[in-house]
């Protein structure tokens, strides 16, 4: 954030000095206004003095035209300069509204990220608070419970989209958060984990928030800084990943699970005024966006076989990437942590691969600049396959922090490189829609994944869960491979 505050200054110090220079310039233009003006009452009383020869008359008129003349090519090479300034200046604040934006949402992404990251890691330690106490039981029902904002998510999300693109992106953006505030604001009252589970499934239904913020910015940033925006937005989601977890689990360790909510609540209102406050929908006057419905969006995503890998992909590894969420404190109670800092340590794990997740989001974005997408994915899928099964031949919960490090250095990877790919392959009128597709599939993987999580800890064991997760990021490599053999030939 400090490097995208100082380019806004300087951004905001360029916009100065143009205006200021505007204001010689024109300055300027006035003194040769007014020599135009001296000159041509000079010709008047030339041509009315009686006393002048001929010859006399037309020394004058040359010396006269000649200042004249100079005076215009004054004017004209100072109009130019000025209209060169004008559209850079045109230029300098439209740089400087999106990245407003682009840092506005950034702030407001992440408070919501910690806000929901806070409390997912501990959805099974309020499970038990709630009185399922059998260890199978307690298992299957953290699964649906983290799974329950998916239930519906998968579905409005698109629709959210199509409607954020009808009537404005920022609108779907405030209603989103003030629906995960209600929504969060009503579990902190849960009586029952059925009561809990509606409450995630009304977060699910009312959701939209990251599509609706990567359609904005798809839209409004240039061509040329796509790649960086929605790499930088989506360090948010992995910084929200860093503080979510380390935060929640000490307010859970210090006041208890319940009162948790309450708190993460009142972050996303906060993020809801930092929307409101702070971003402007540019208004694009093009129009062409509200014809295309999510059914237009998914028979164009299958007709376009690399939009359709790309989903796929997305939805595979964010399988993968959440598999093992829902067991985590389980898993770590297994391997020897201690009961009066188990929800800290849990947040610890899933905080550390934030950390690092947050900071190599940004090399990877620079690595992919001048490399393929297929590229990257082939050196972080392997890395992340073998972290992740690593996981279950542990015999202790130290042990399981390097390879945490490793989840974290290449998890910021896999999703930012490909919505990045997405958006290069992607139509410009389109993106908002397709980004709409892609955080369905996101979404589709958070349902997916804490379901086969429960199926597989109940009928395998818990340690089995990371093992079919790591299998999972092998799956998309051989597709992967294959497509940039294919580029590597075309070369």
């Amino acid at each position: 954030m400090a490097k995208a505050s100082n380019t806004s200054d300087s951004i905001i110090a360029n916009a100065a000095a143009l205006d200021e220079r505007a204001e010689e310039r024109k300055a300027h233009l006035n003194q040769i206004f007014r020599r135009e003006f001296d000159t041509i009452e000079q010709y008047h009383k030339t041509l009315d003095r009686p006393d002048l020869s001929f010859d006399e008359l037309l020394k004058e008129y040359k010396t006269l035209g000649k200042r004249y003349e100079s005076l215009l090519r004054q004017a004209t090479k100072l109009l130019r300069t000025g209209d060169a300034a004008q559209r850079k200046l045109i230029g300098v604040q439209e740089e400087l509204e999106w990245r407003q934006n682009l840092n506005a949402l950034w702030i407001a992404q992440f408070l919501a990220m910690v806000a929901t990251n806070a409390c997912n890691p501990m959805l099974p330690l309020y499970v038990r608070d709630l009185g399922i106490t059998d260890a199978a039981q307690a298992q299957f029902w953290s699964g649906l419970v983290y799974a329950g904002p998916f239930f519906l998510s998968i579905f409005t999300v698109p629709l959210w989209g199509t409607l954020g693109d009808k009537h404005g992106r920022k609108t779907v953006i405030v209603r989103a958060i003030i629906g995960l505030t209600i929504s969060l604001f009503l579990m902190s009252f849960a009586p029952s984990v059925e009561w809990l589970l509606a409450a995630r499934i009304l977060q699910g239904a009312v959701s939209g928030f990251i599509a609706a913020s990567l359609g904005l910015v798809a839209s409004s940033t240039p061509e040329k800084s796509s790649g960086y925006a929605m790499g930088f937005l989506q360090s948010s989601v992995s910084a929200g990943m860093v503080i979510g977890p380390l935060l929640g689990g000490l307010i859970a360790d210090a006041i208890g699970v319940r009162k948790l909510f309450f708190i993460v609540s009142a972050l996303c209102f906060i993020s809801a005024i930092v929307v409101i406050a702070l971003v402007n929908e540019p208004n694009s006057g093009d129009e062409s966006e509200e014809s295309f419905t999510v059914w237009d969006n998914l028979r164009f995503s299958a007709a376009m076989p690399a939009v359709r890998s790309l989903l796929v992909y997305v939805l595979v590894v964010q399988t993968a990437t959440m598999f093992t969420m829902p067991i985590m404190a389980y898993f770590l109670e297994t391997l020897s942590t201690p009961p009066a800092i188990l929800a800290t340590i849990t947040g610890v794990m899933v905080g550390l691969v934030g950390i690092l997740t947050t900071g190599f989001t940004v090399l990877w974005g620079r690595w992919n600049n001048k490399r393929p997408f297929e590229q990257t994915l082939l050196i972080a899928l392997p890395a992340l396959a073998i972290a992740t099964i690593a996981h279950a031949f542990m015999p202790h919960y130290q042990y399981v922090f390097p390879w945490r490090v490793v989840l974290g250095i290449f998890s910021g990877a896999t999703i930012p490189t490909l919505y990045a790919a997405l958006t290069k392959a992607t139509p410009a009128e389109r993106r908002g829609g397709i980004m709409g597709l892609a955080s369905s599939s996101v979404l589709l993987g958070n349902l997916l994944s804490p379901v086969l999580c429960s199926w597989t800890a109940v009928h395998l064991g818990m340690n089995w869960c990371f093992i079919v997760s790591g299998i999972f990021f092998v799956v998309p490599m051989p597709f992967i491979a294959l497509s940039y053999l294919r580029q590597r030939r075309t070369i």
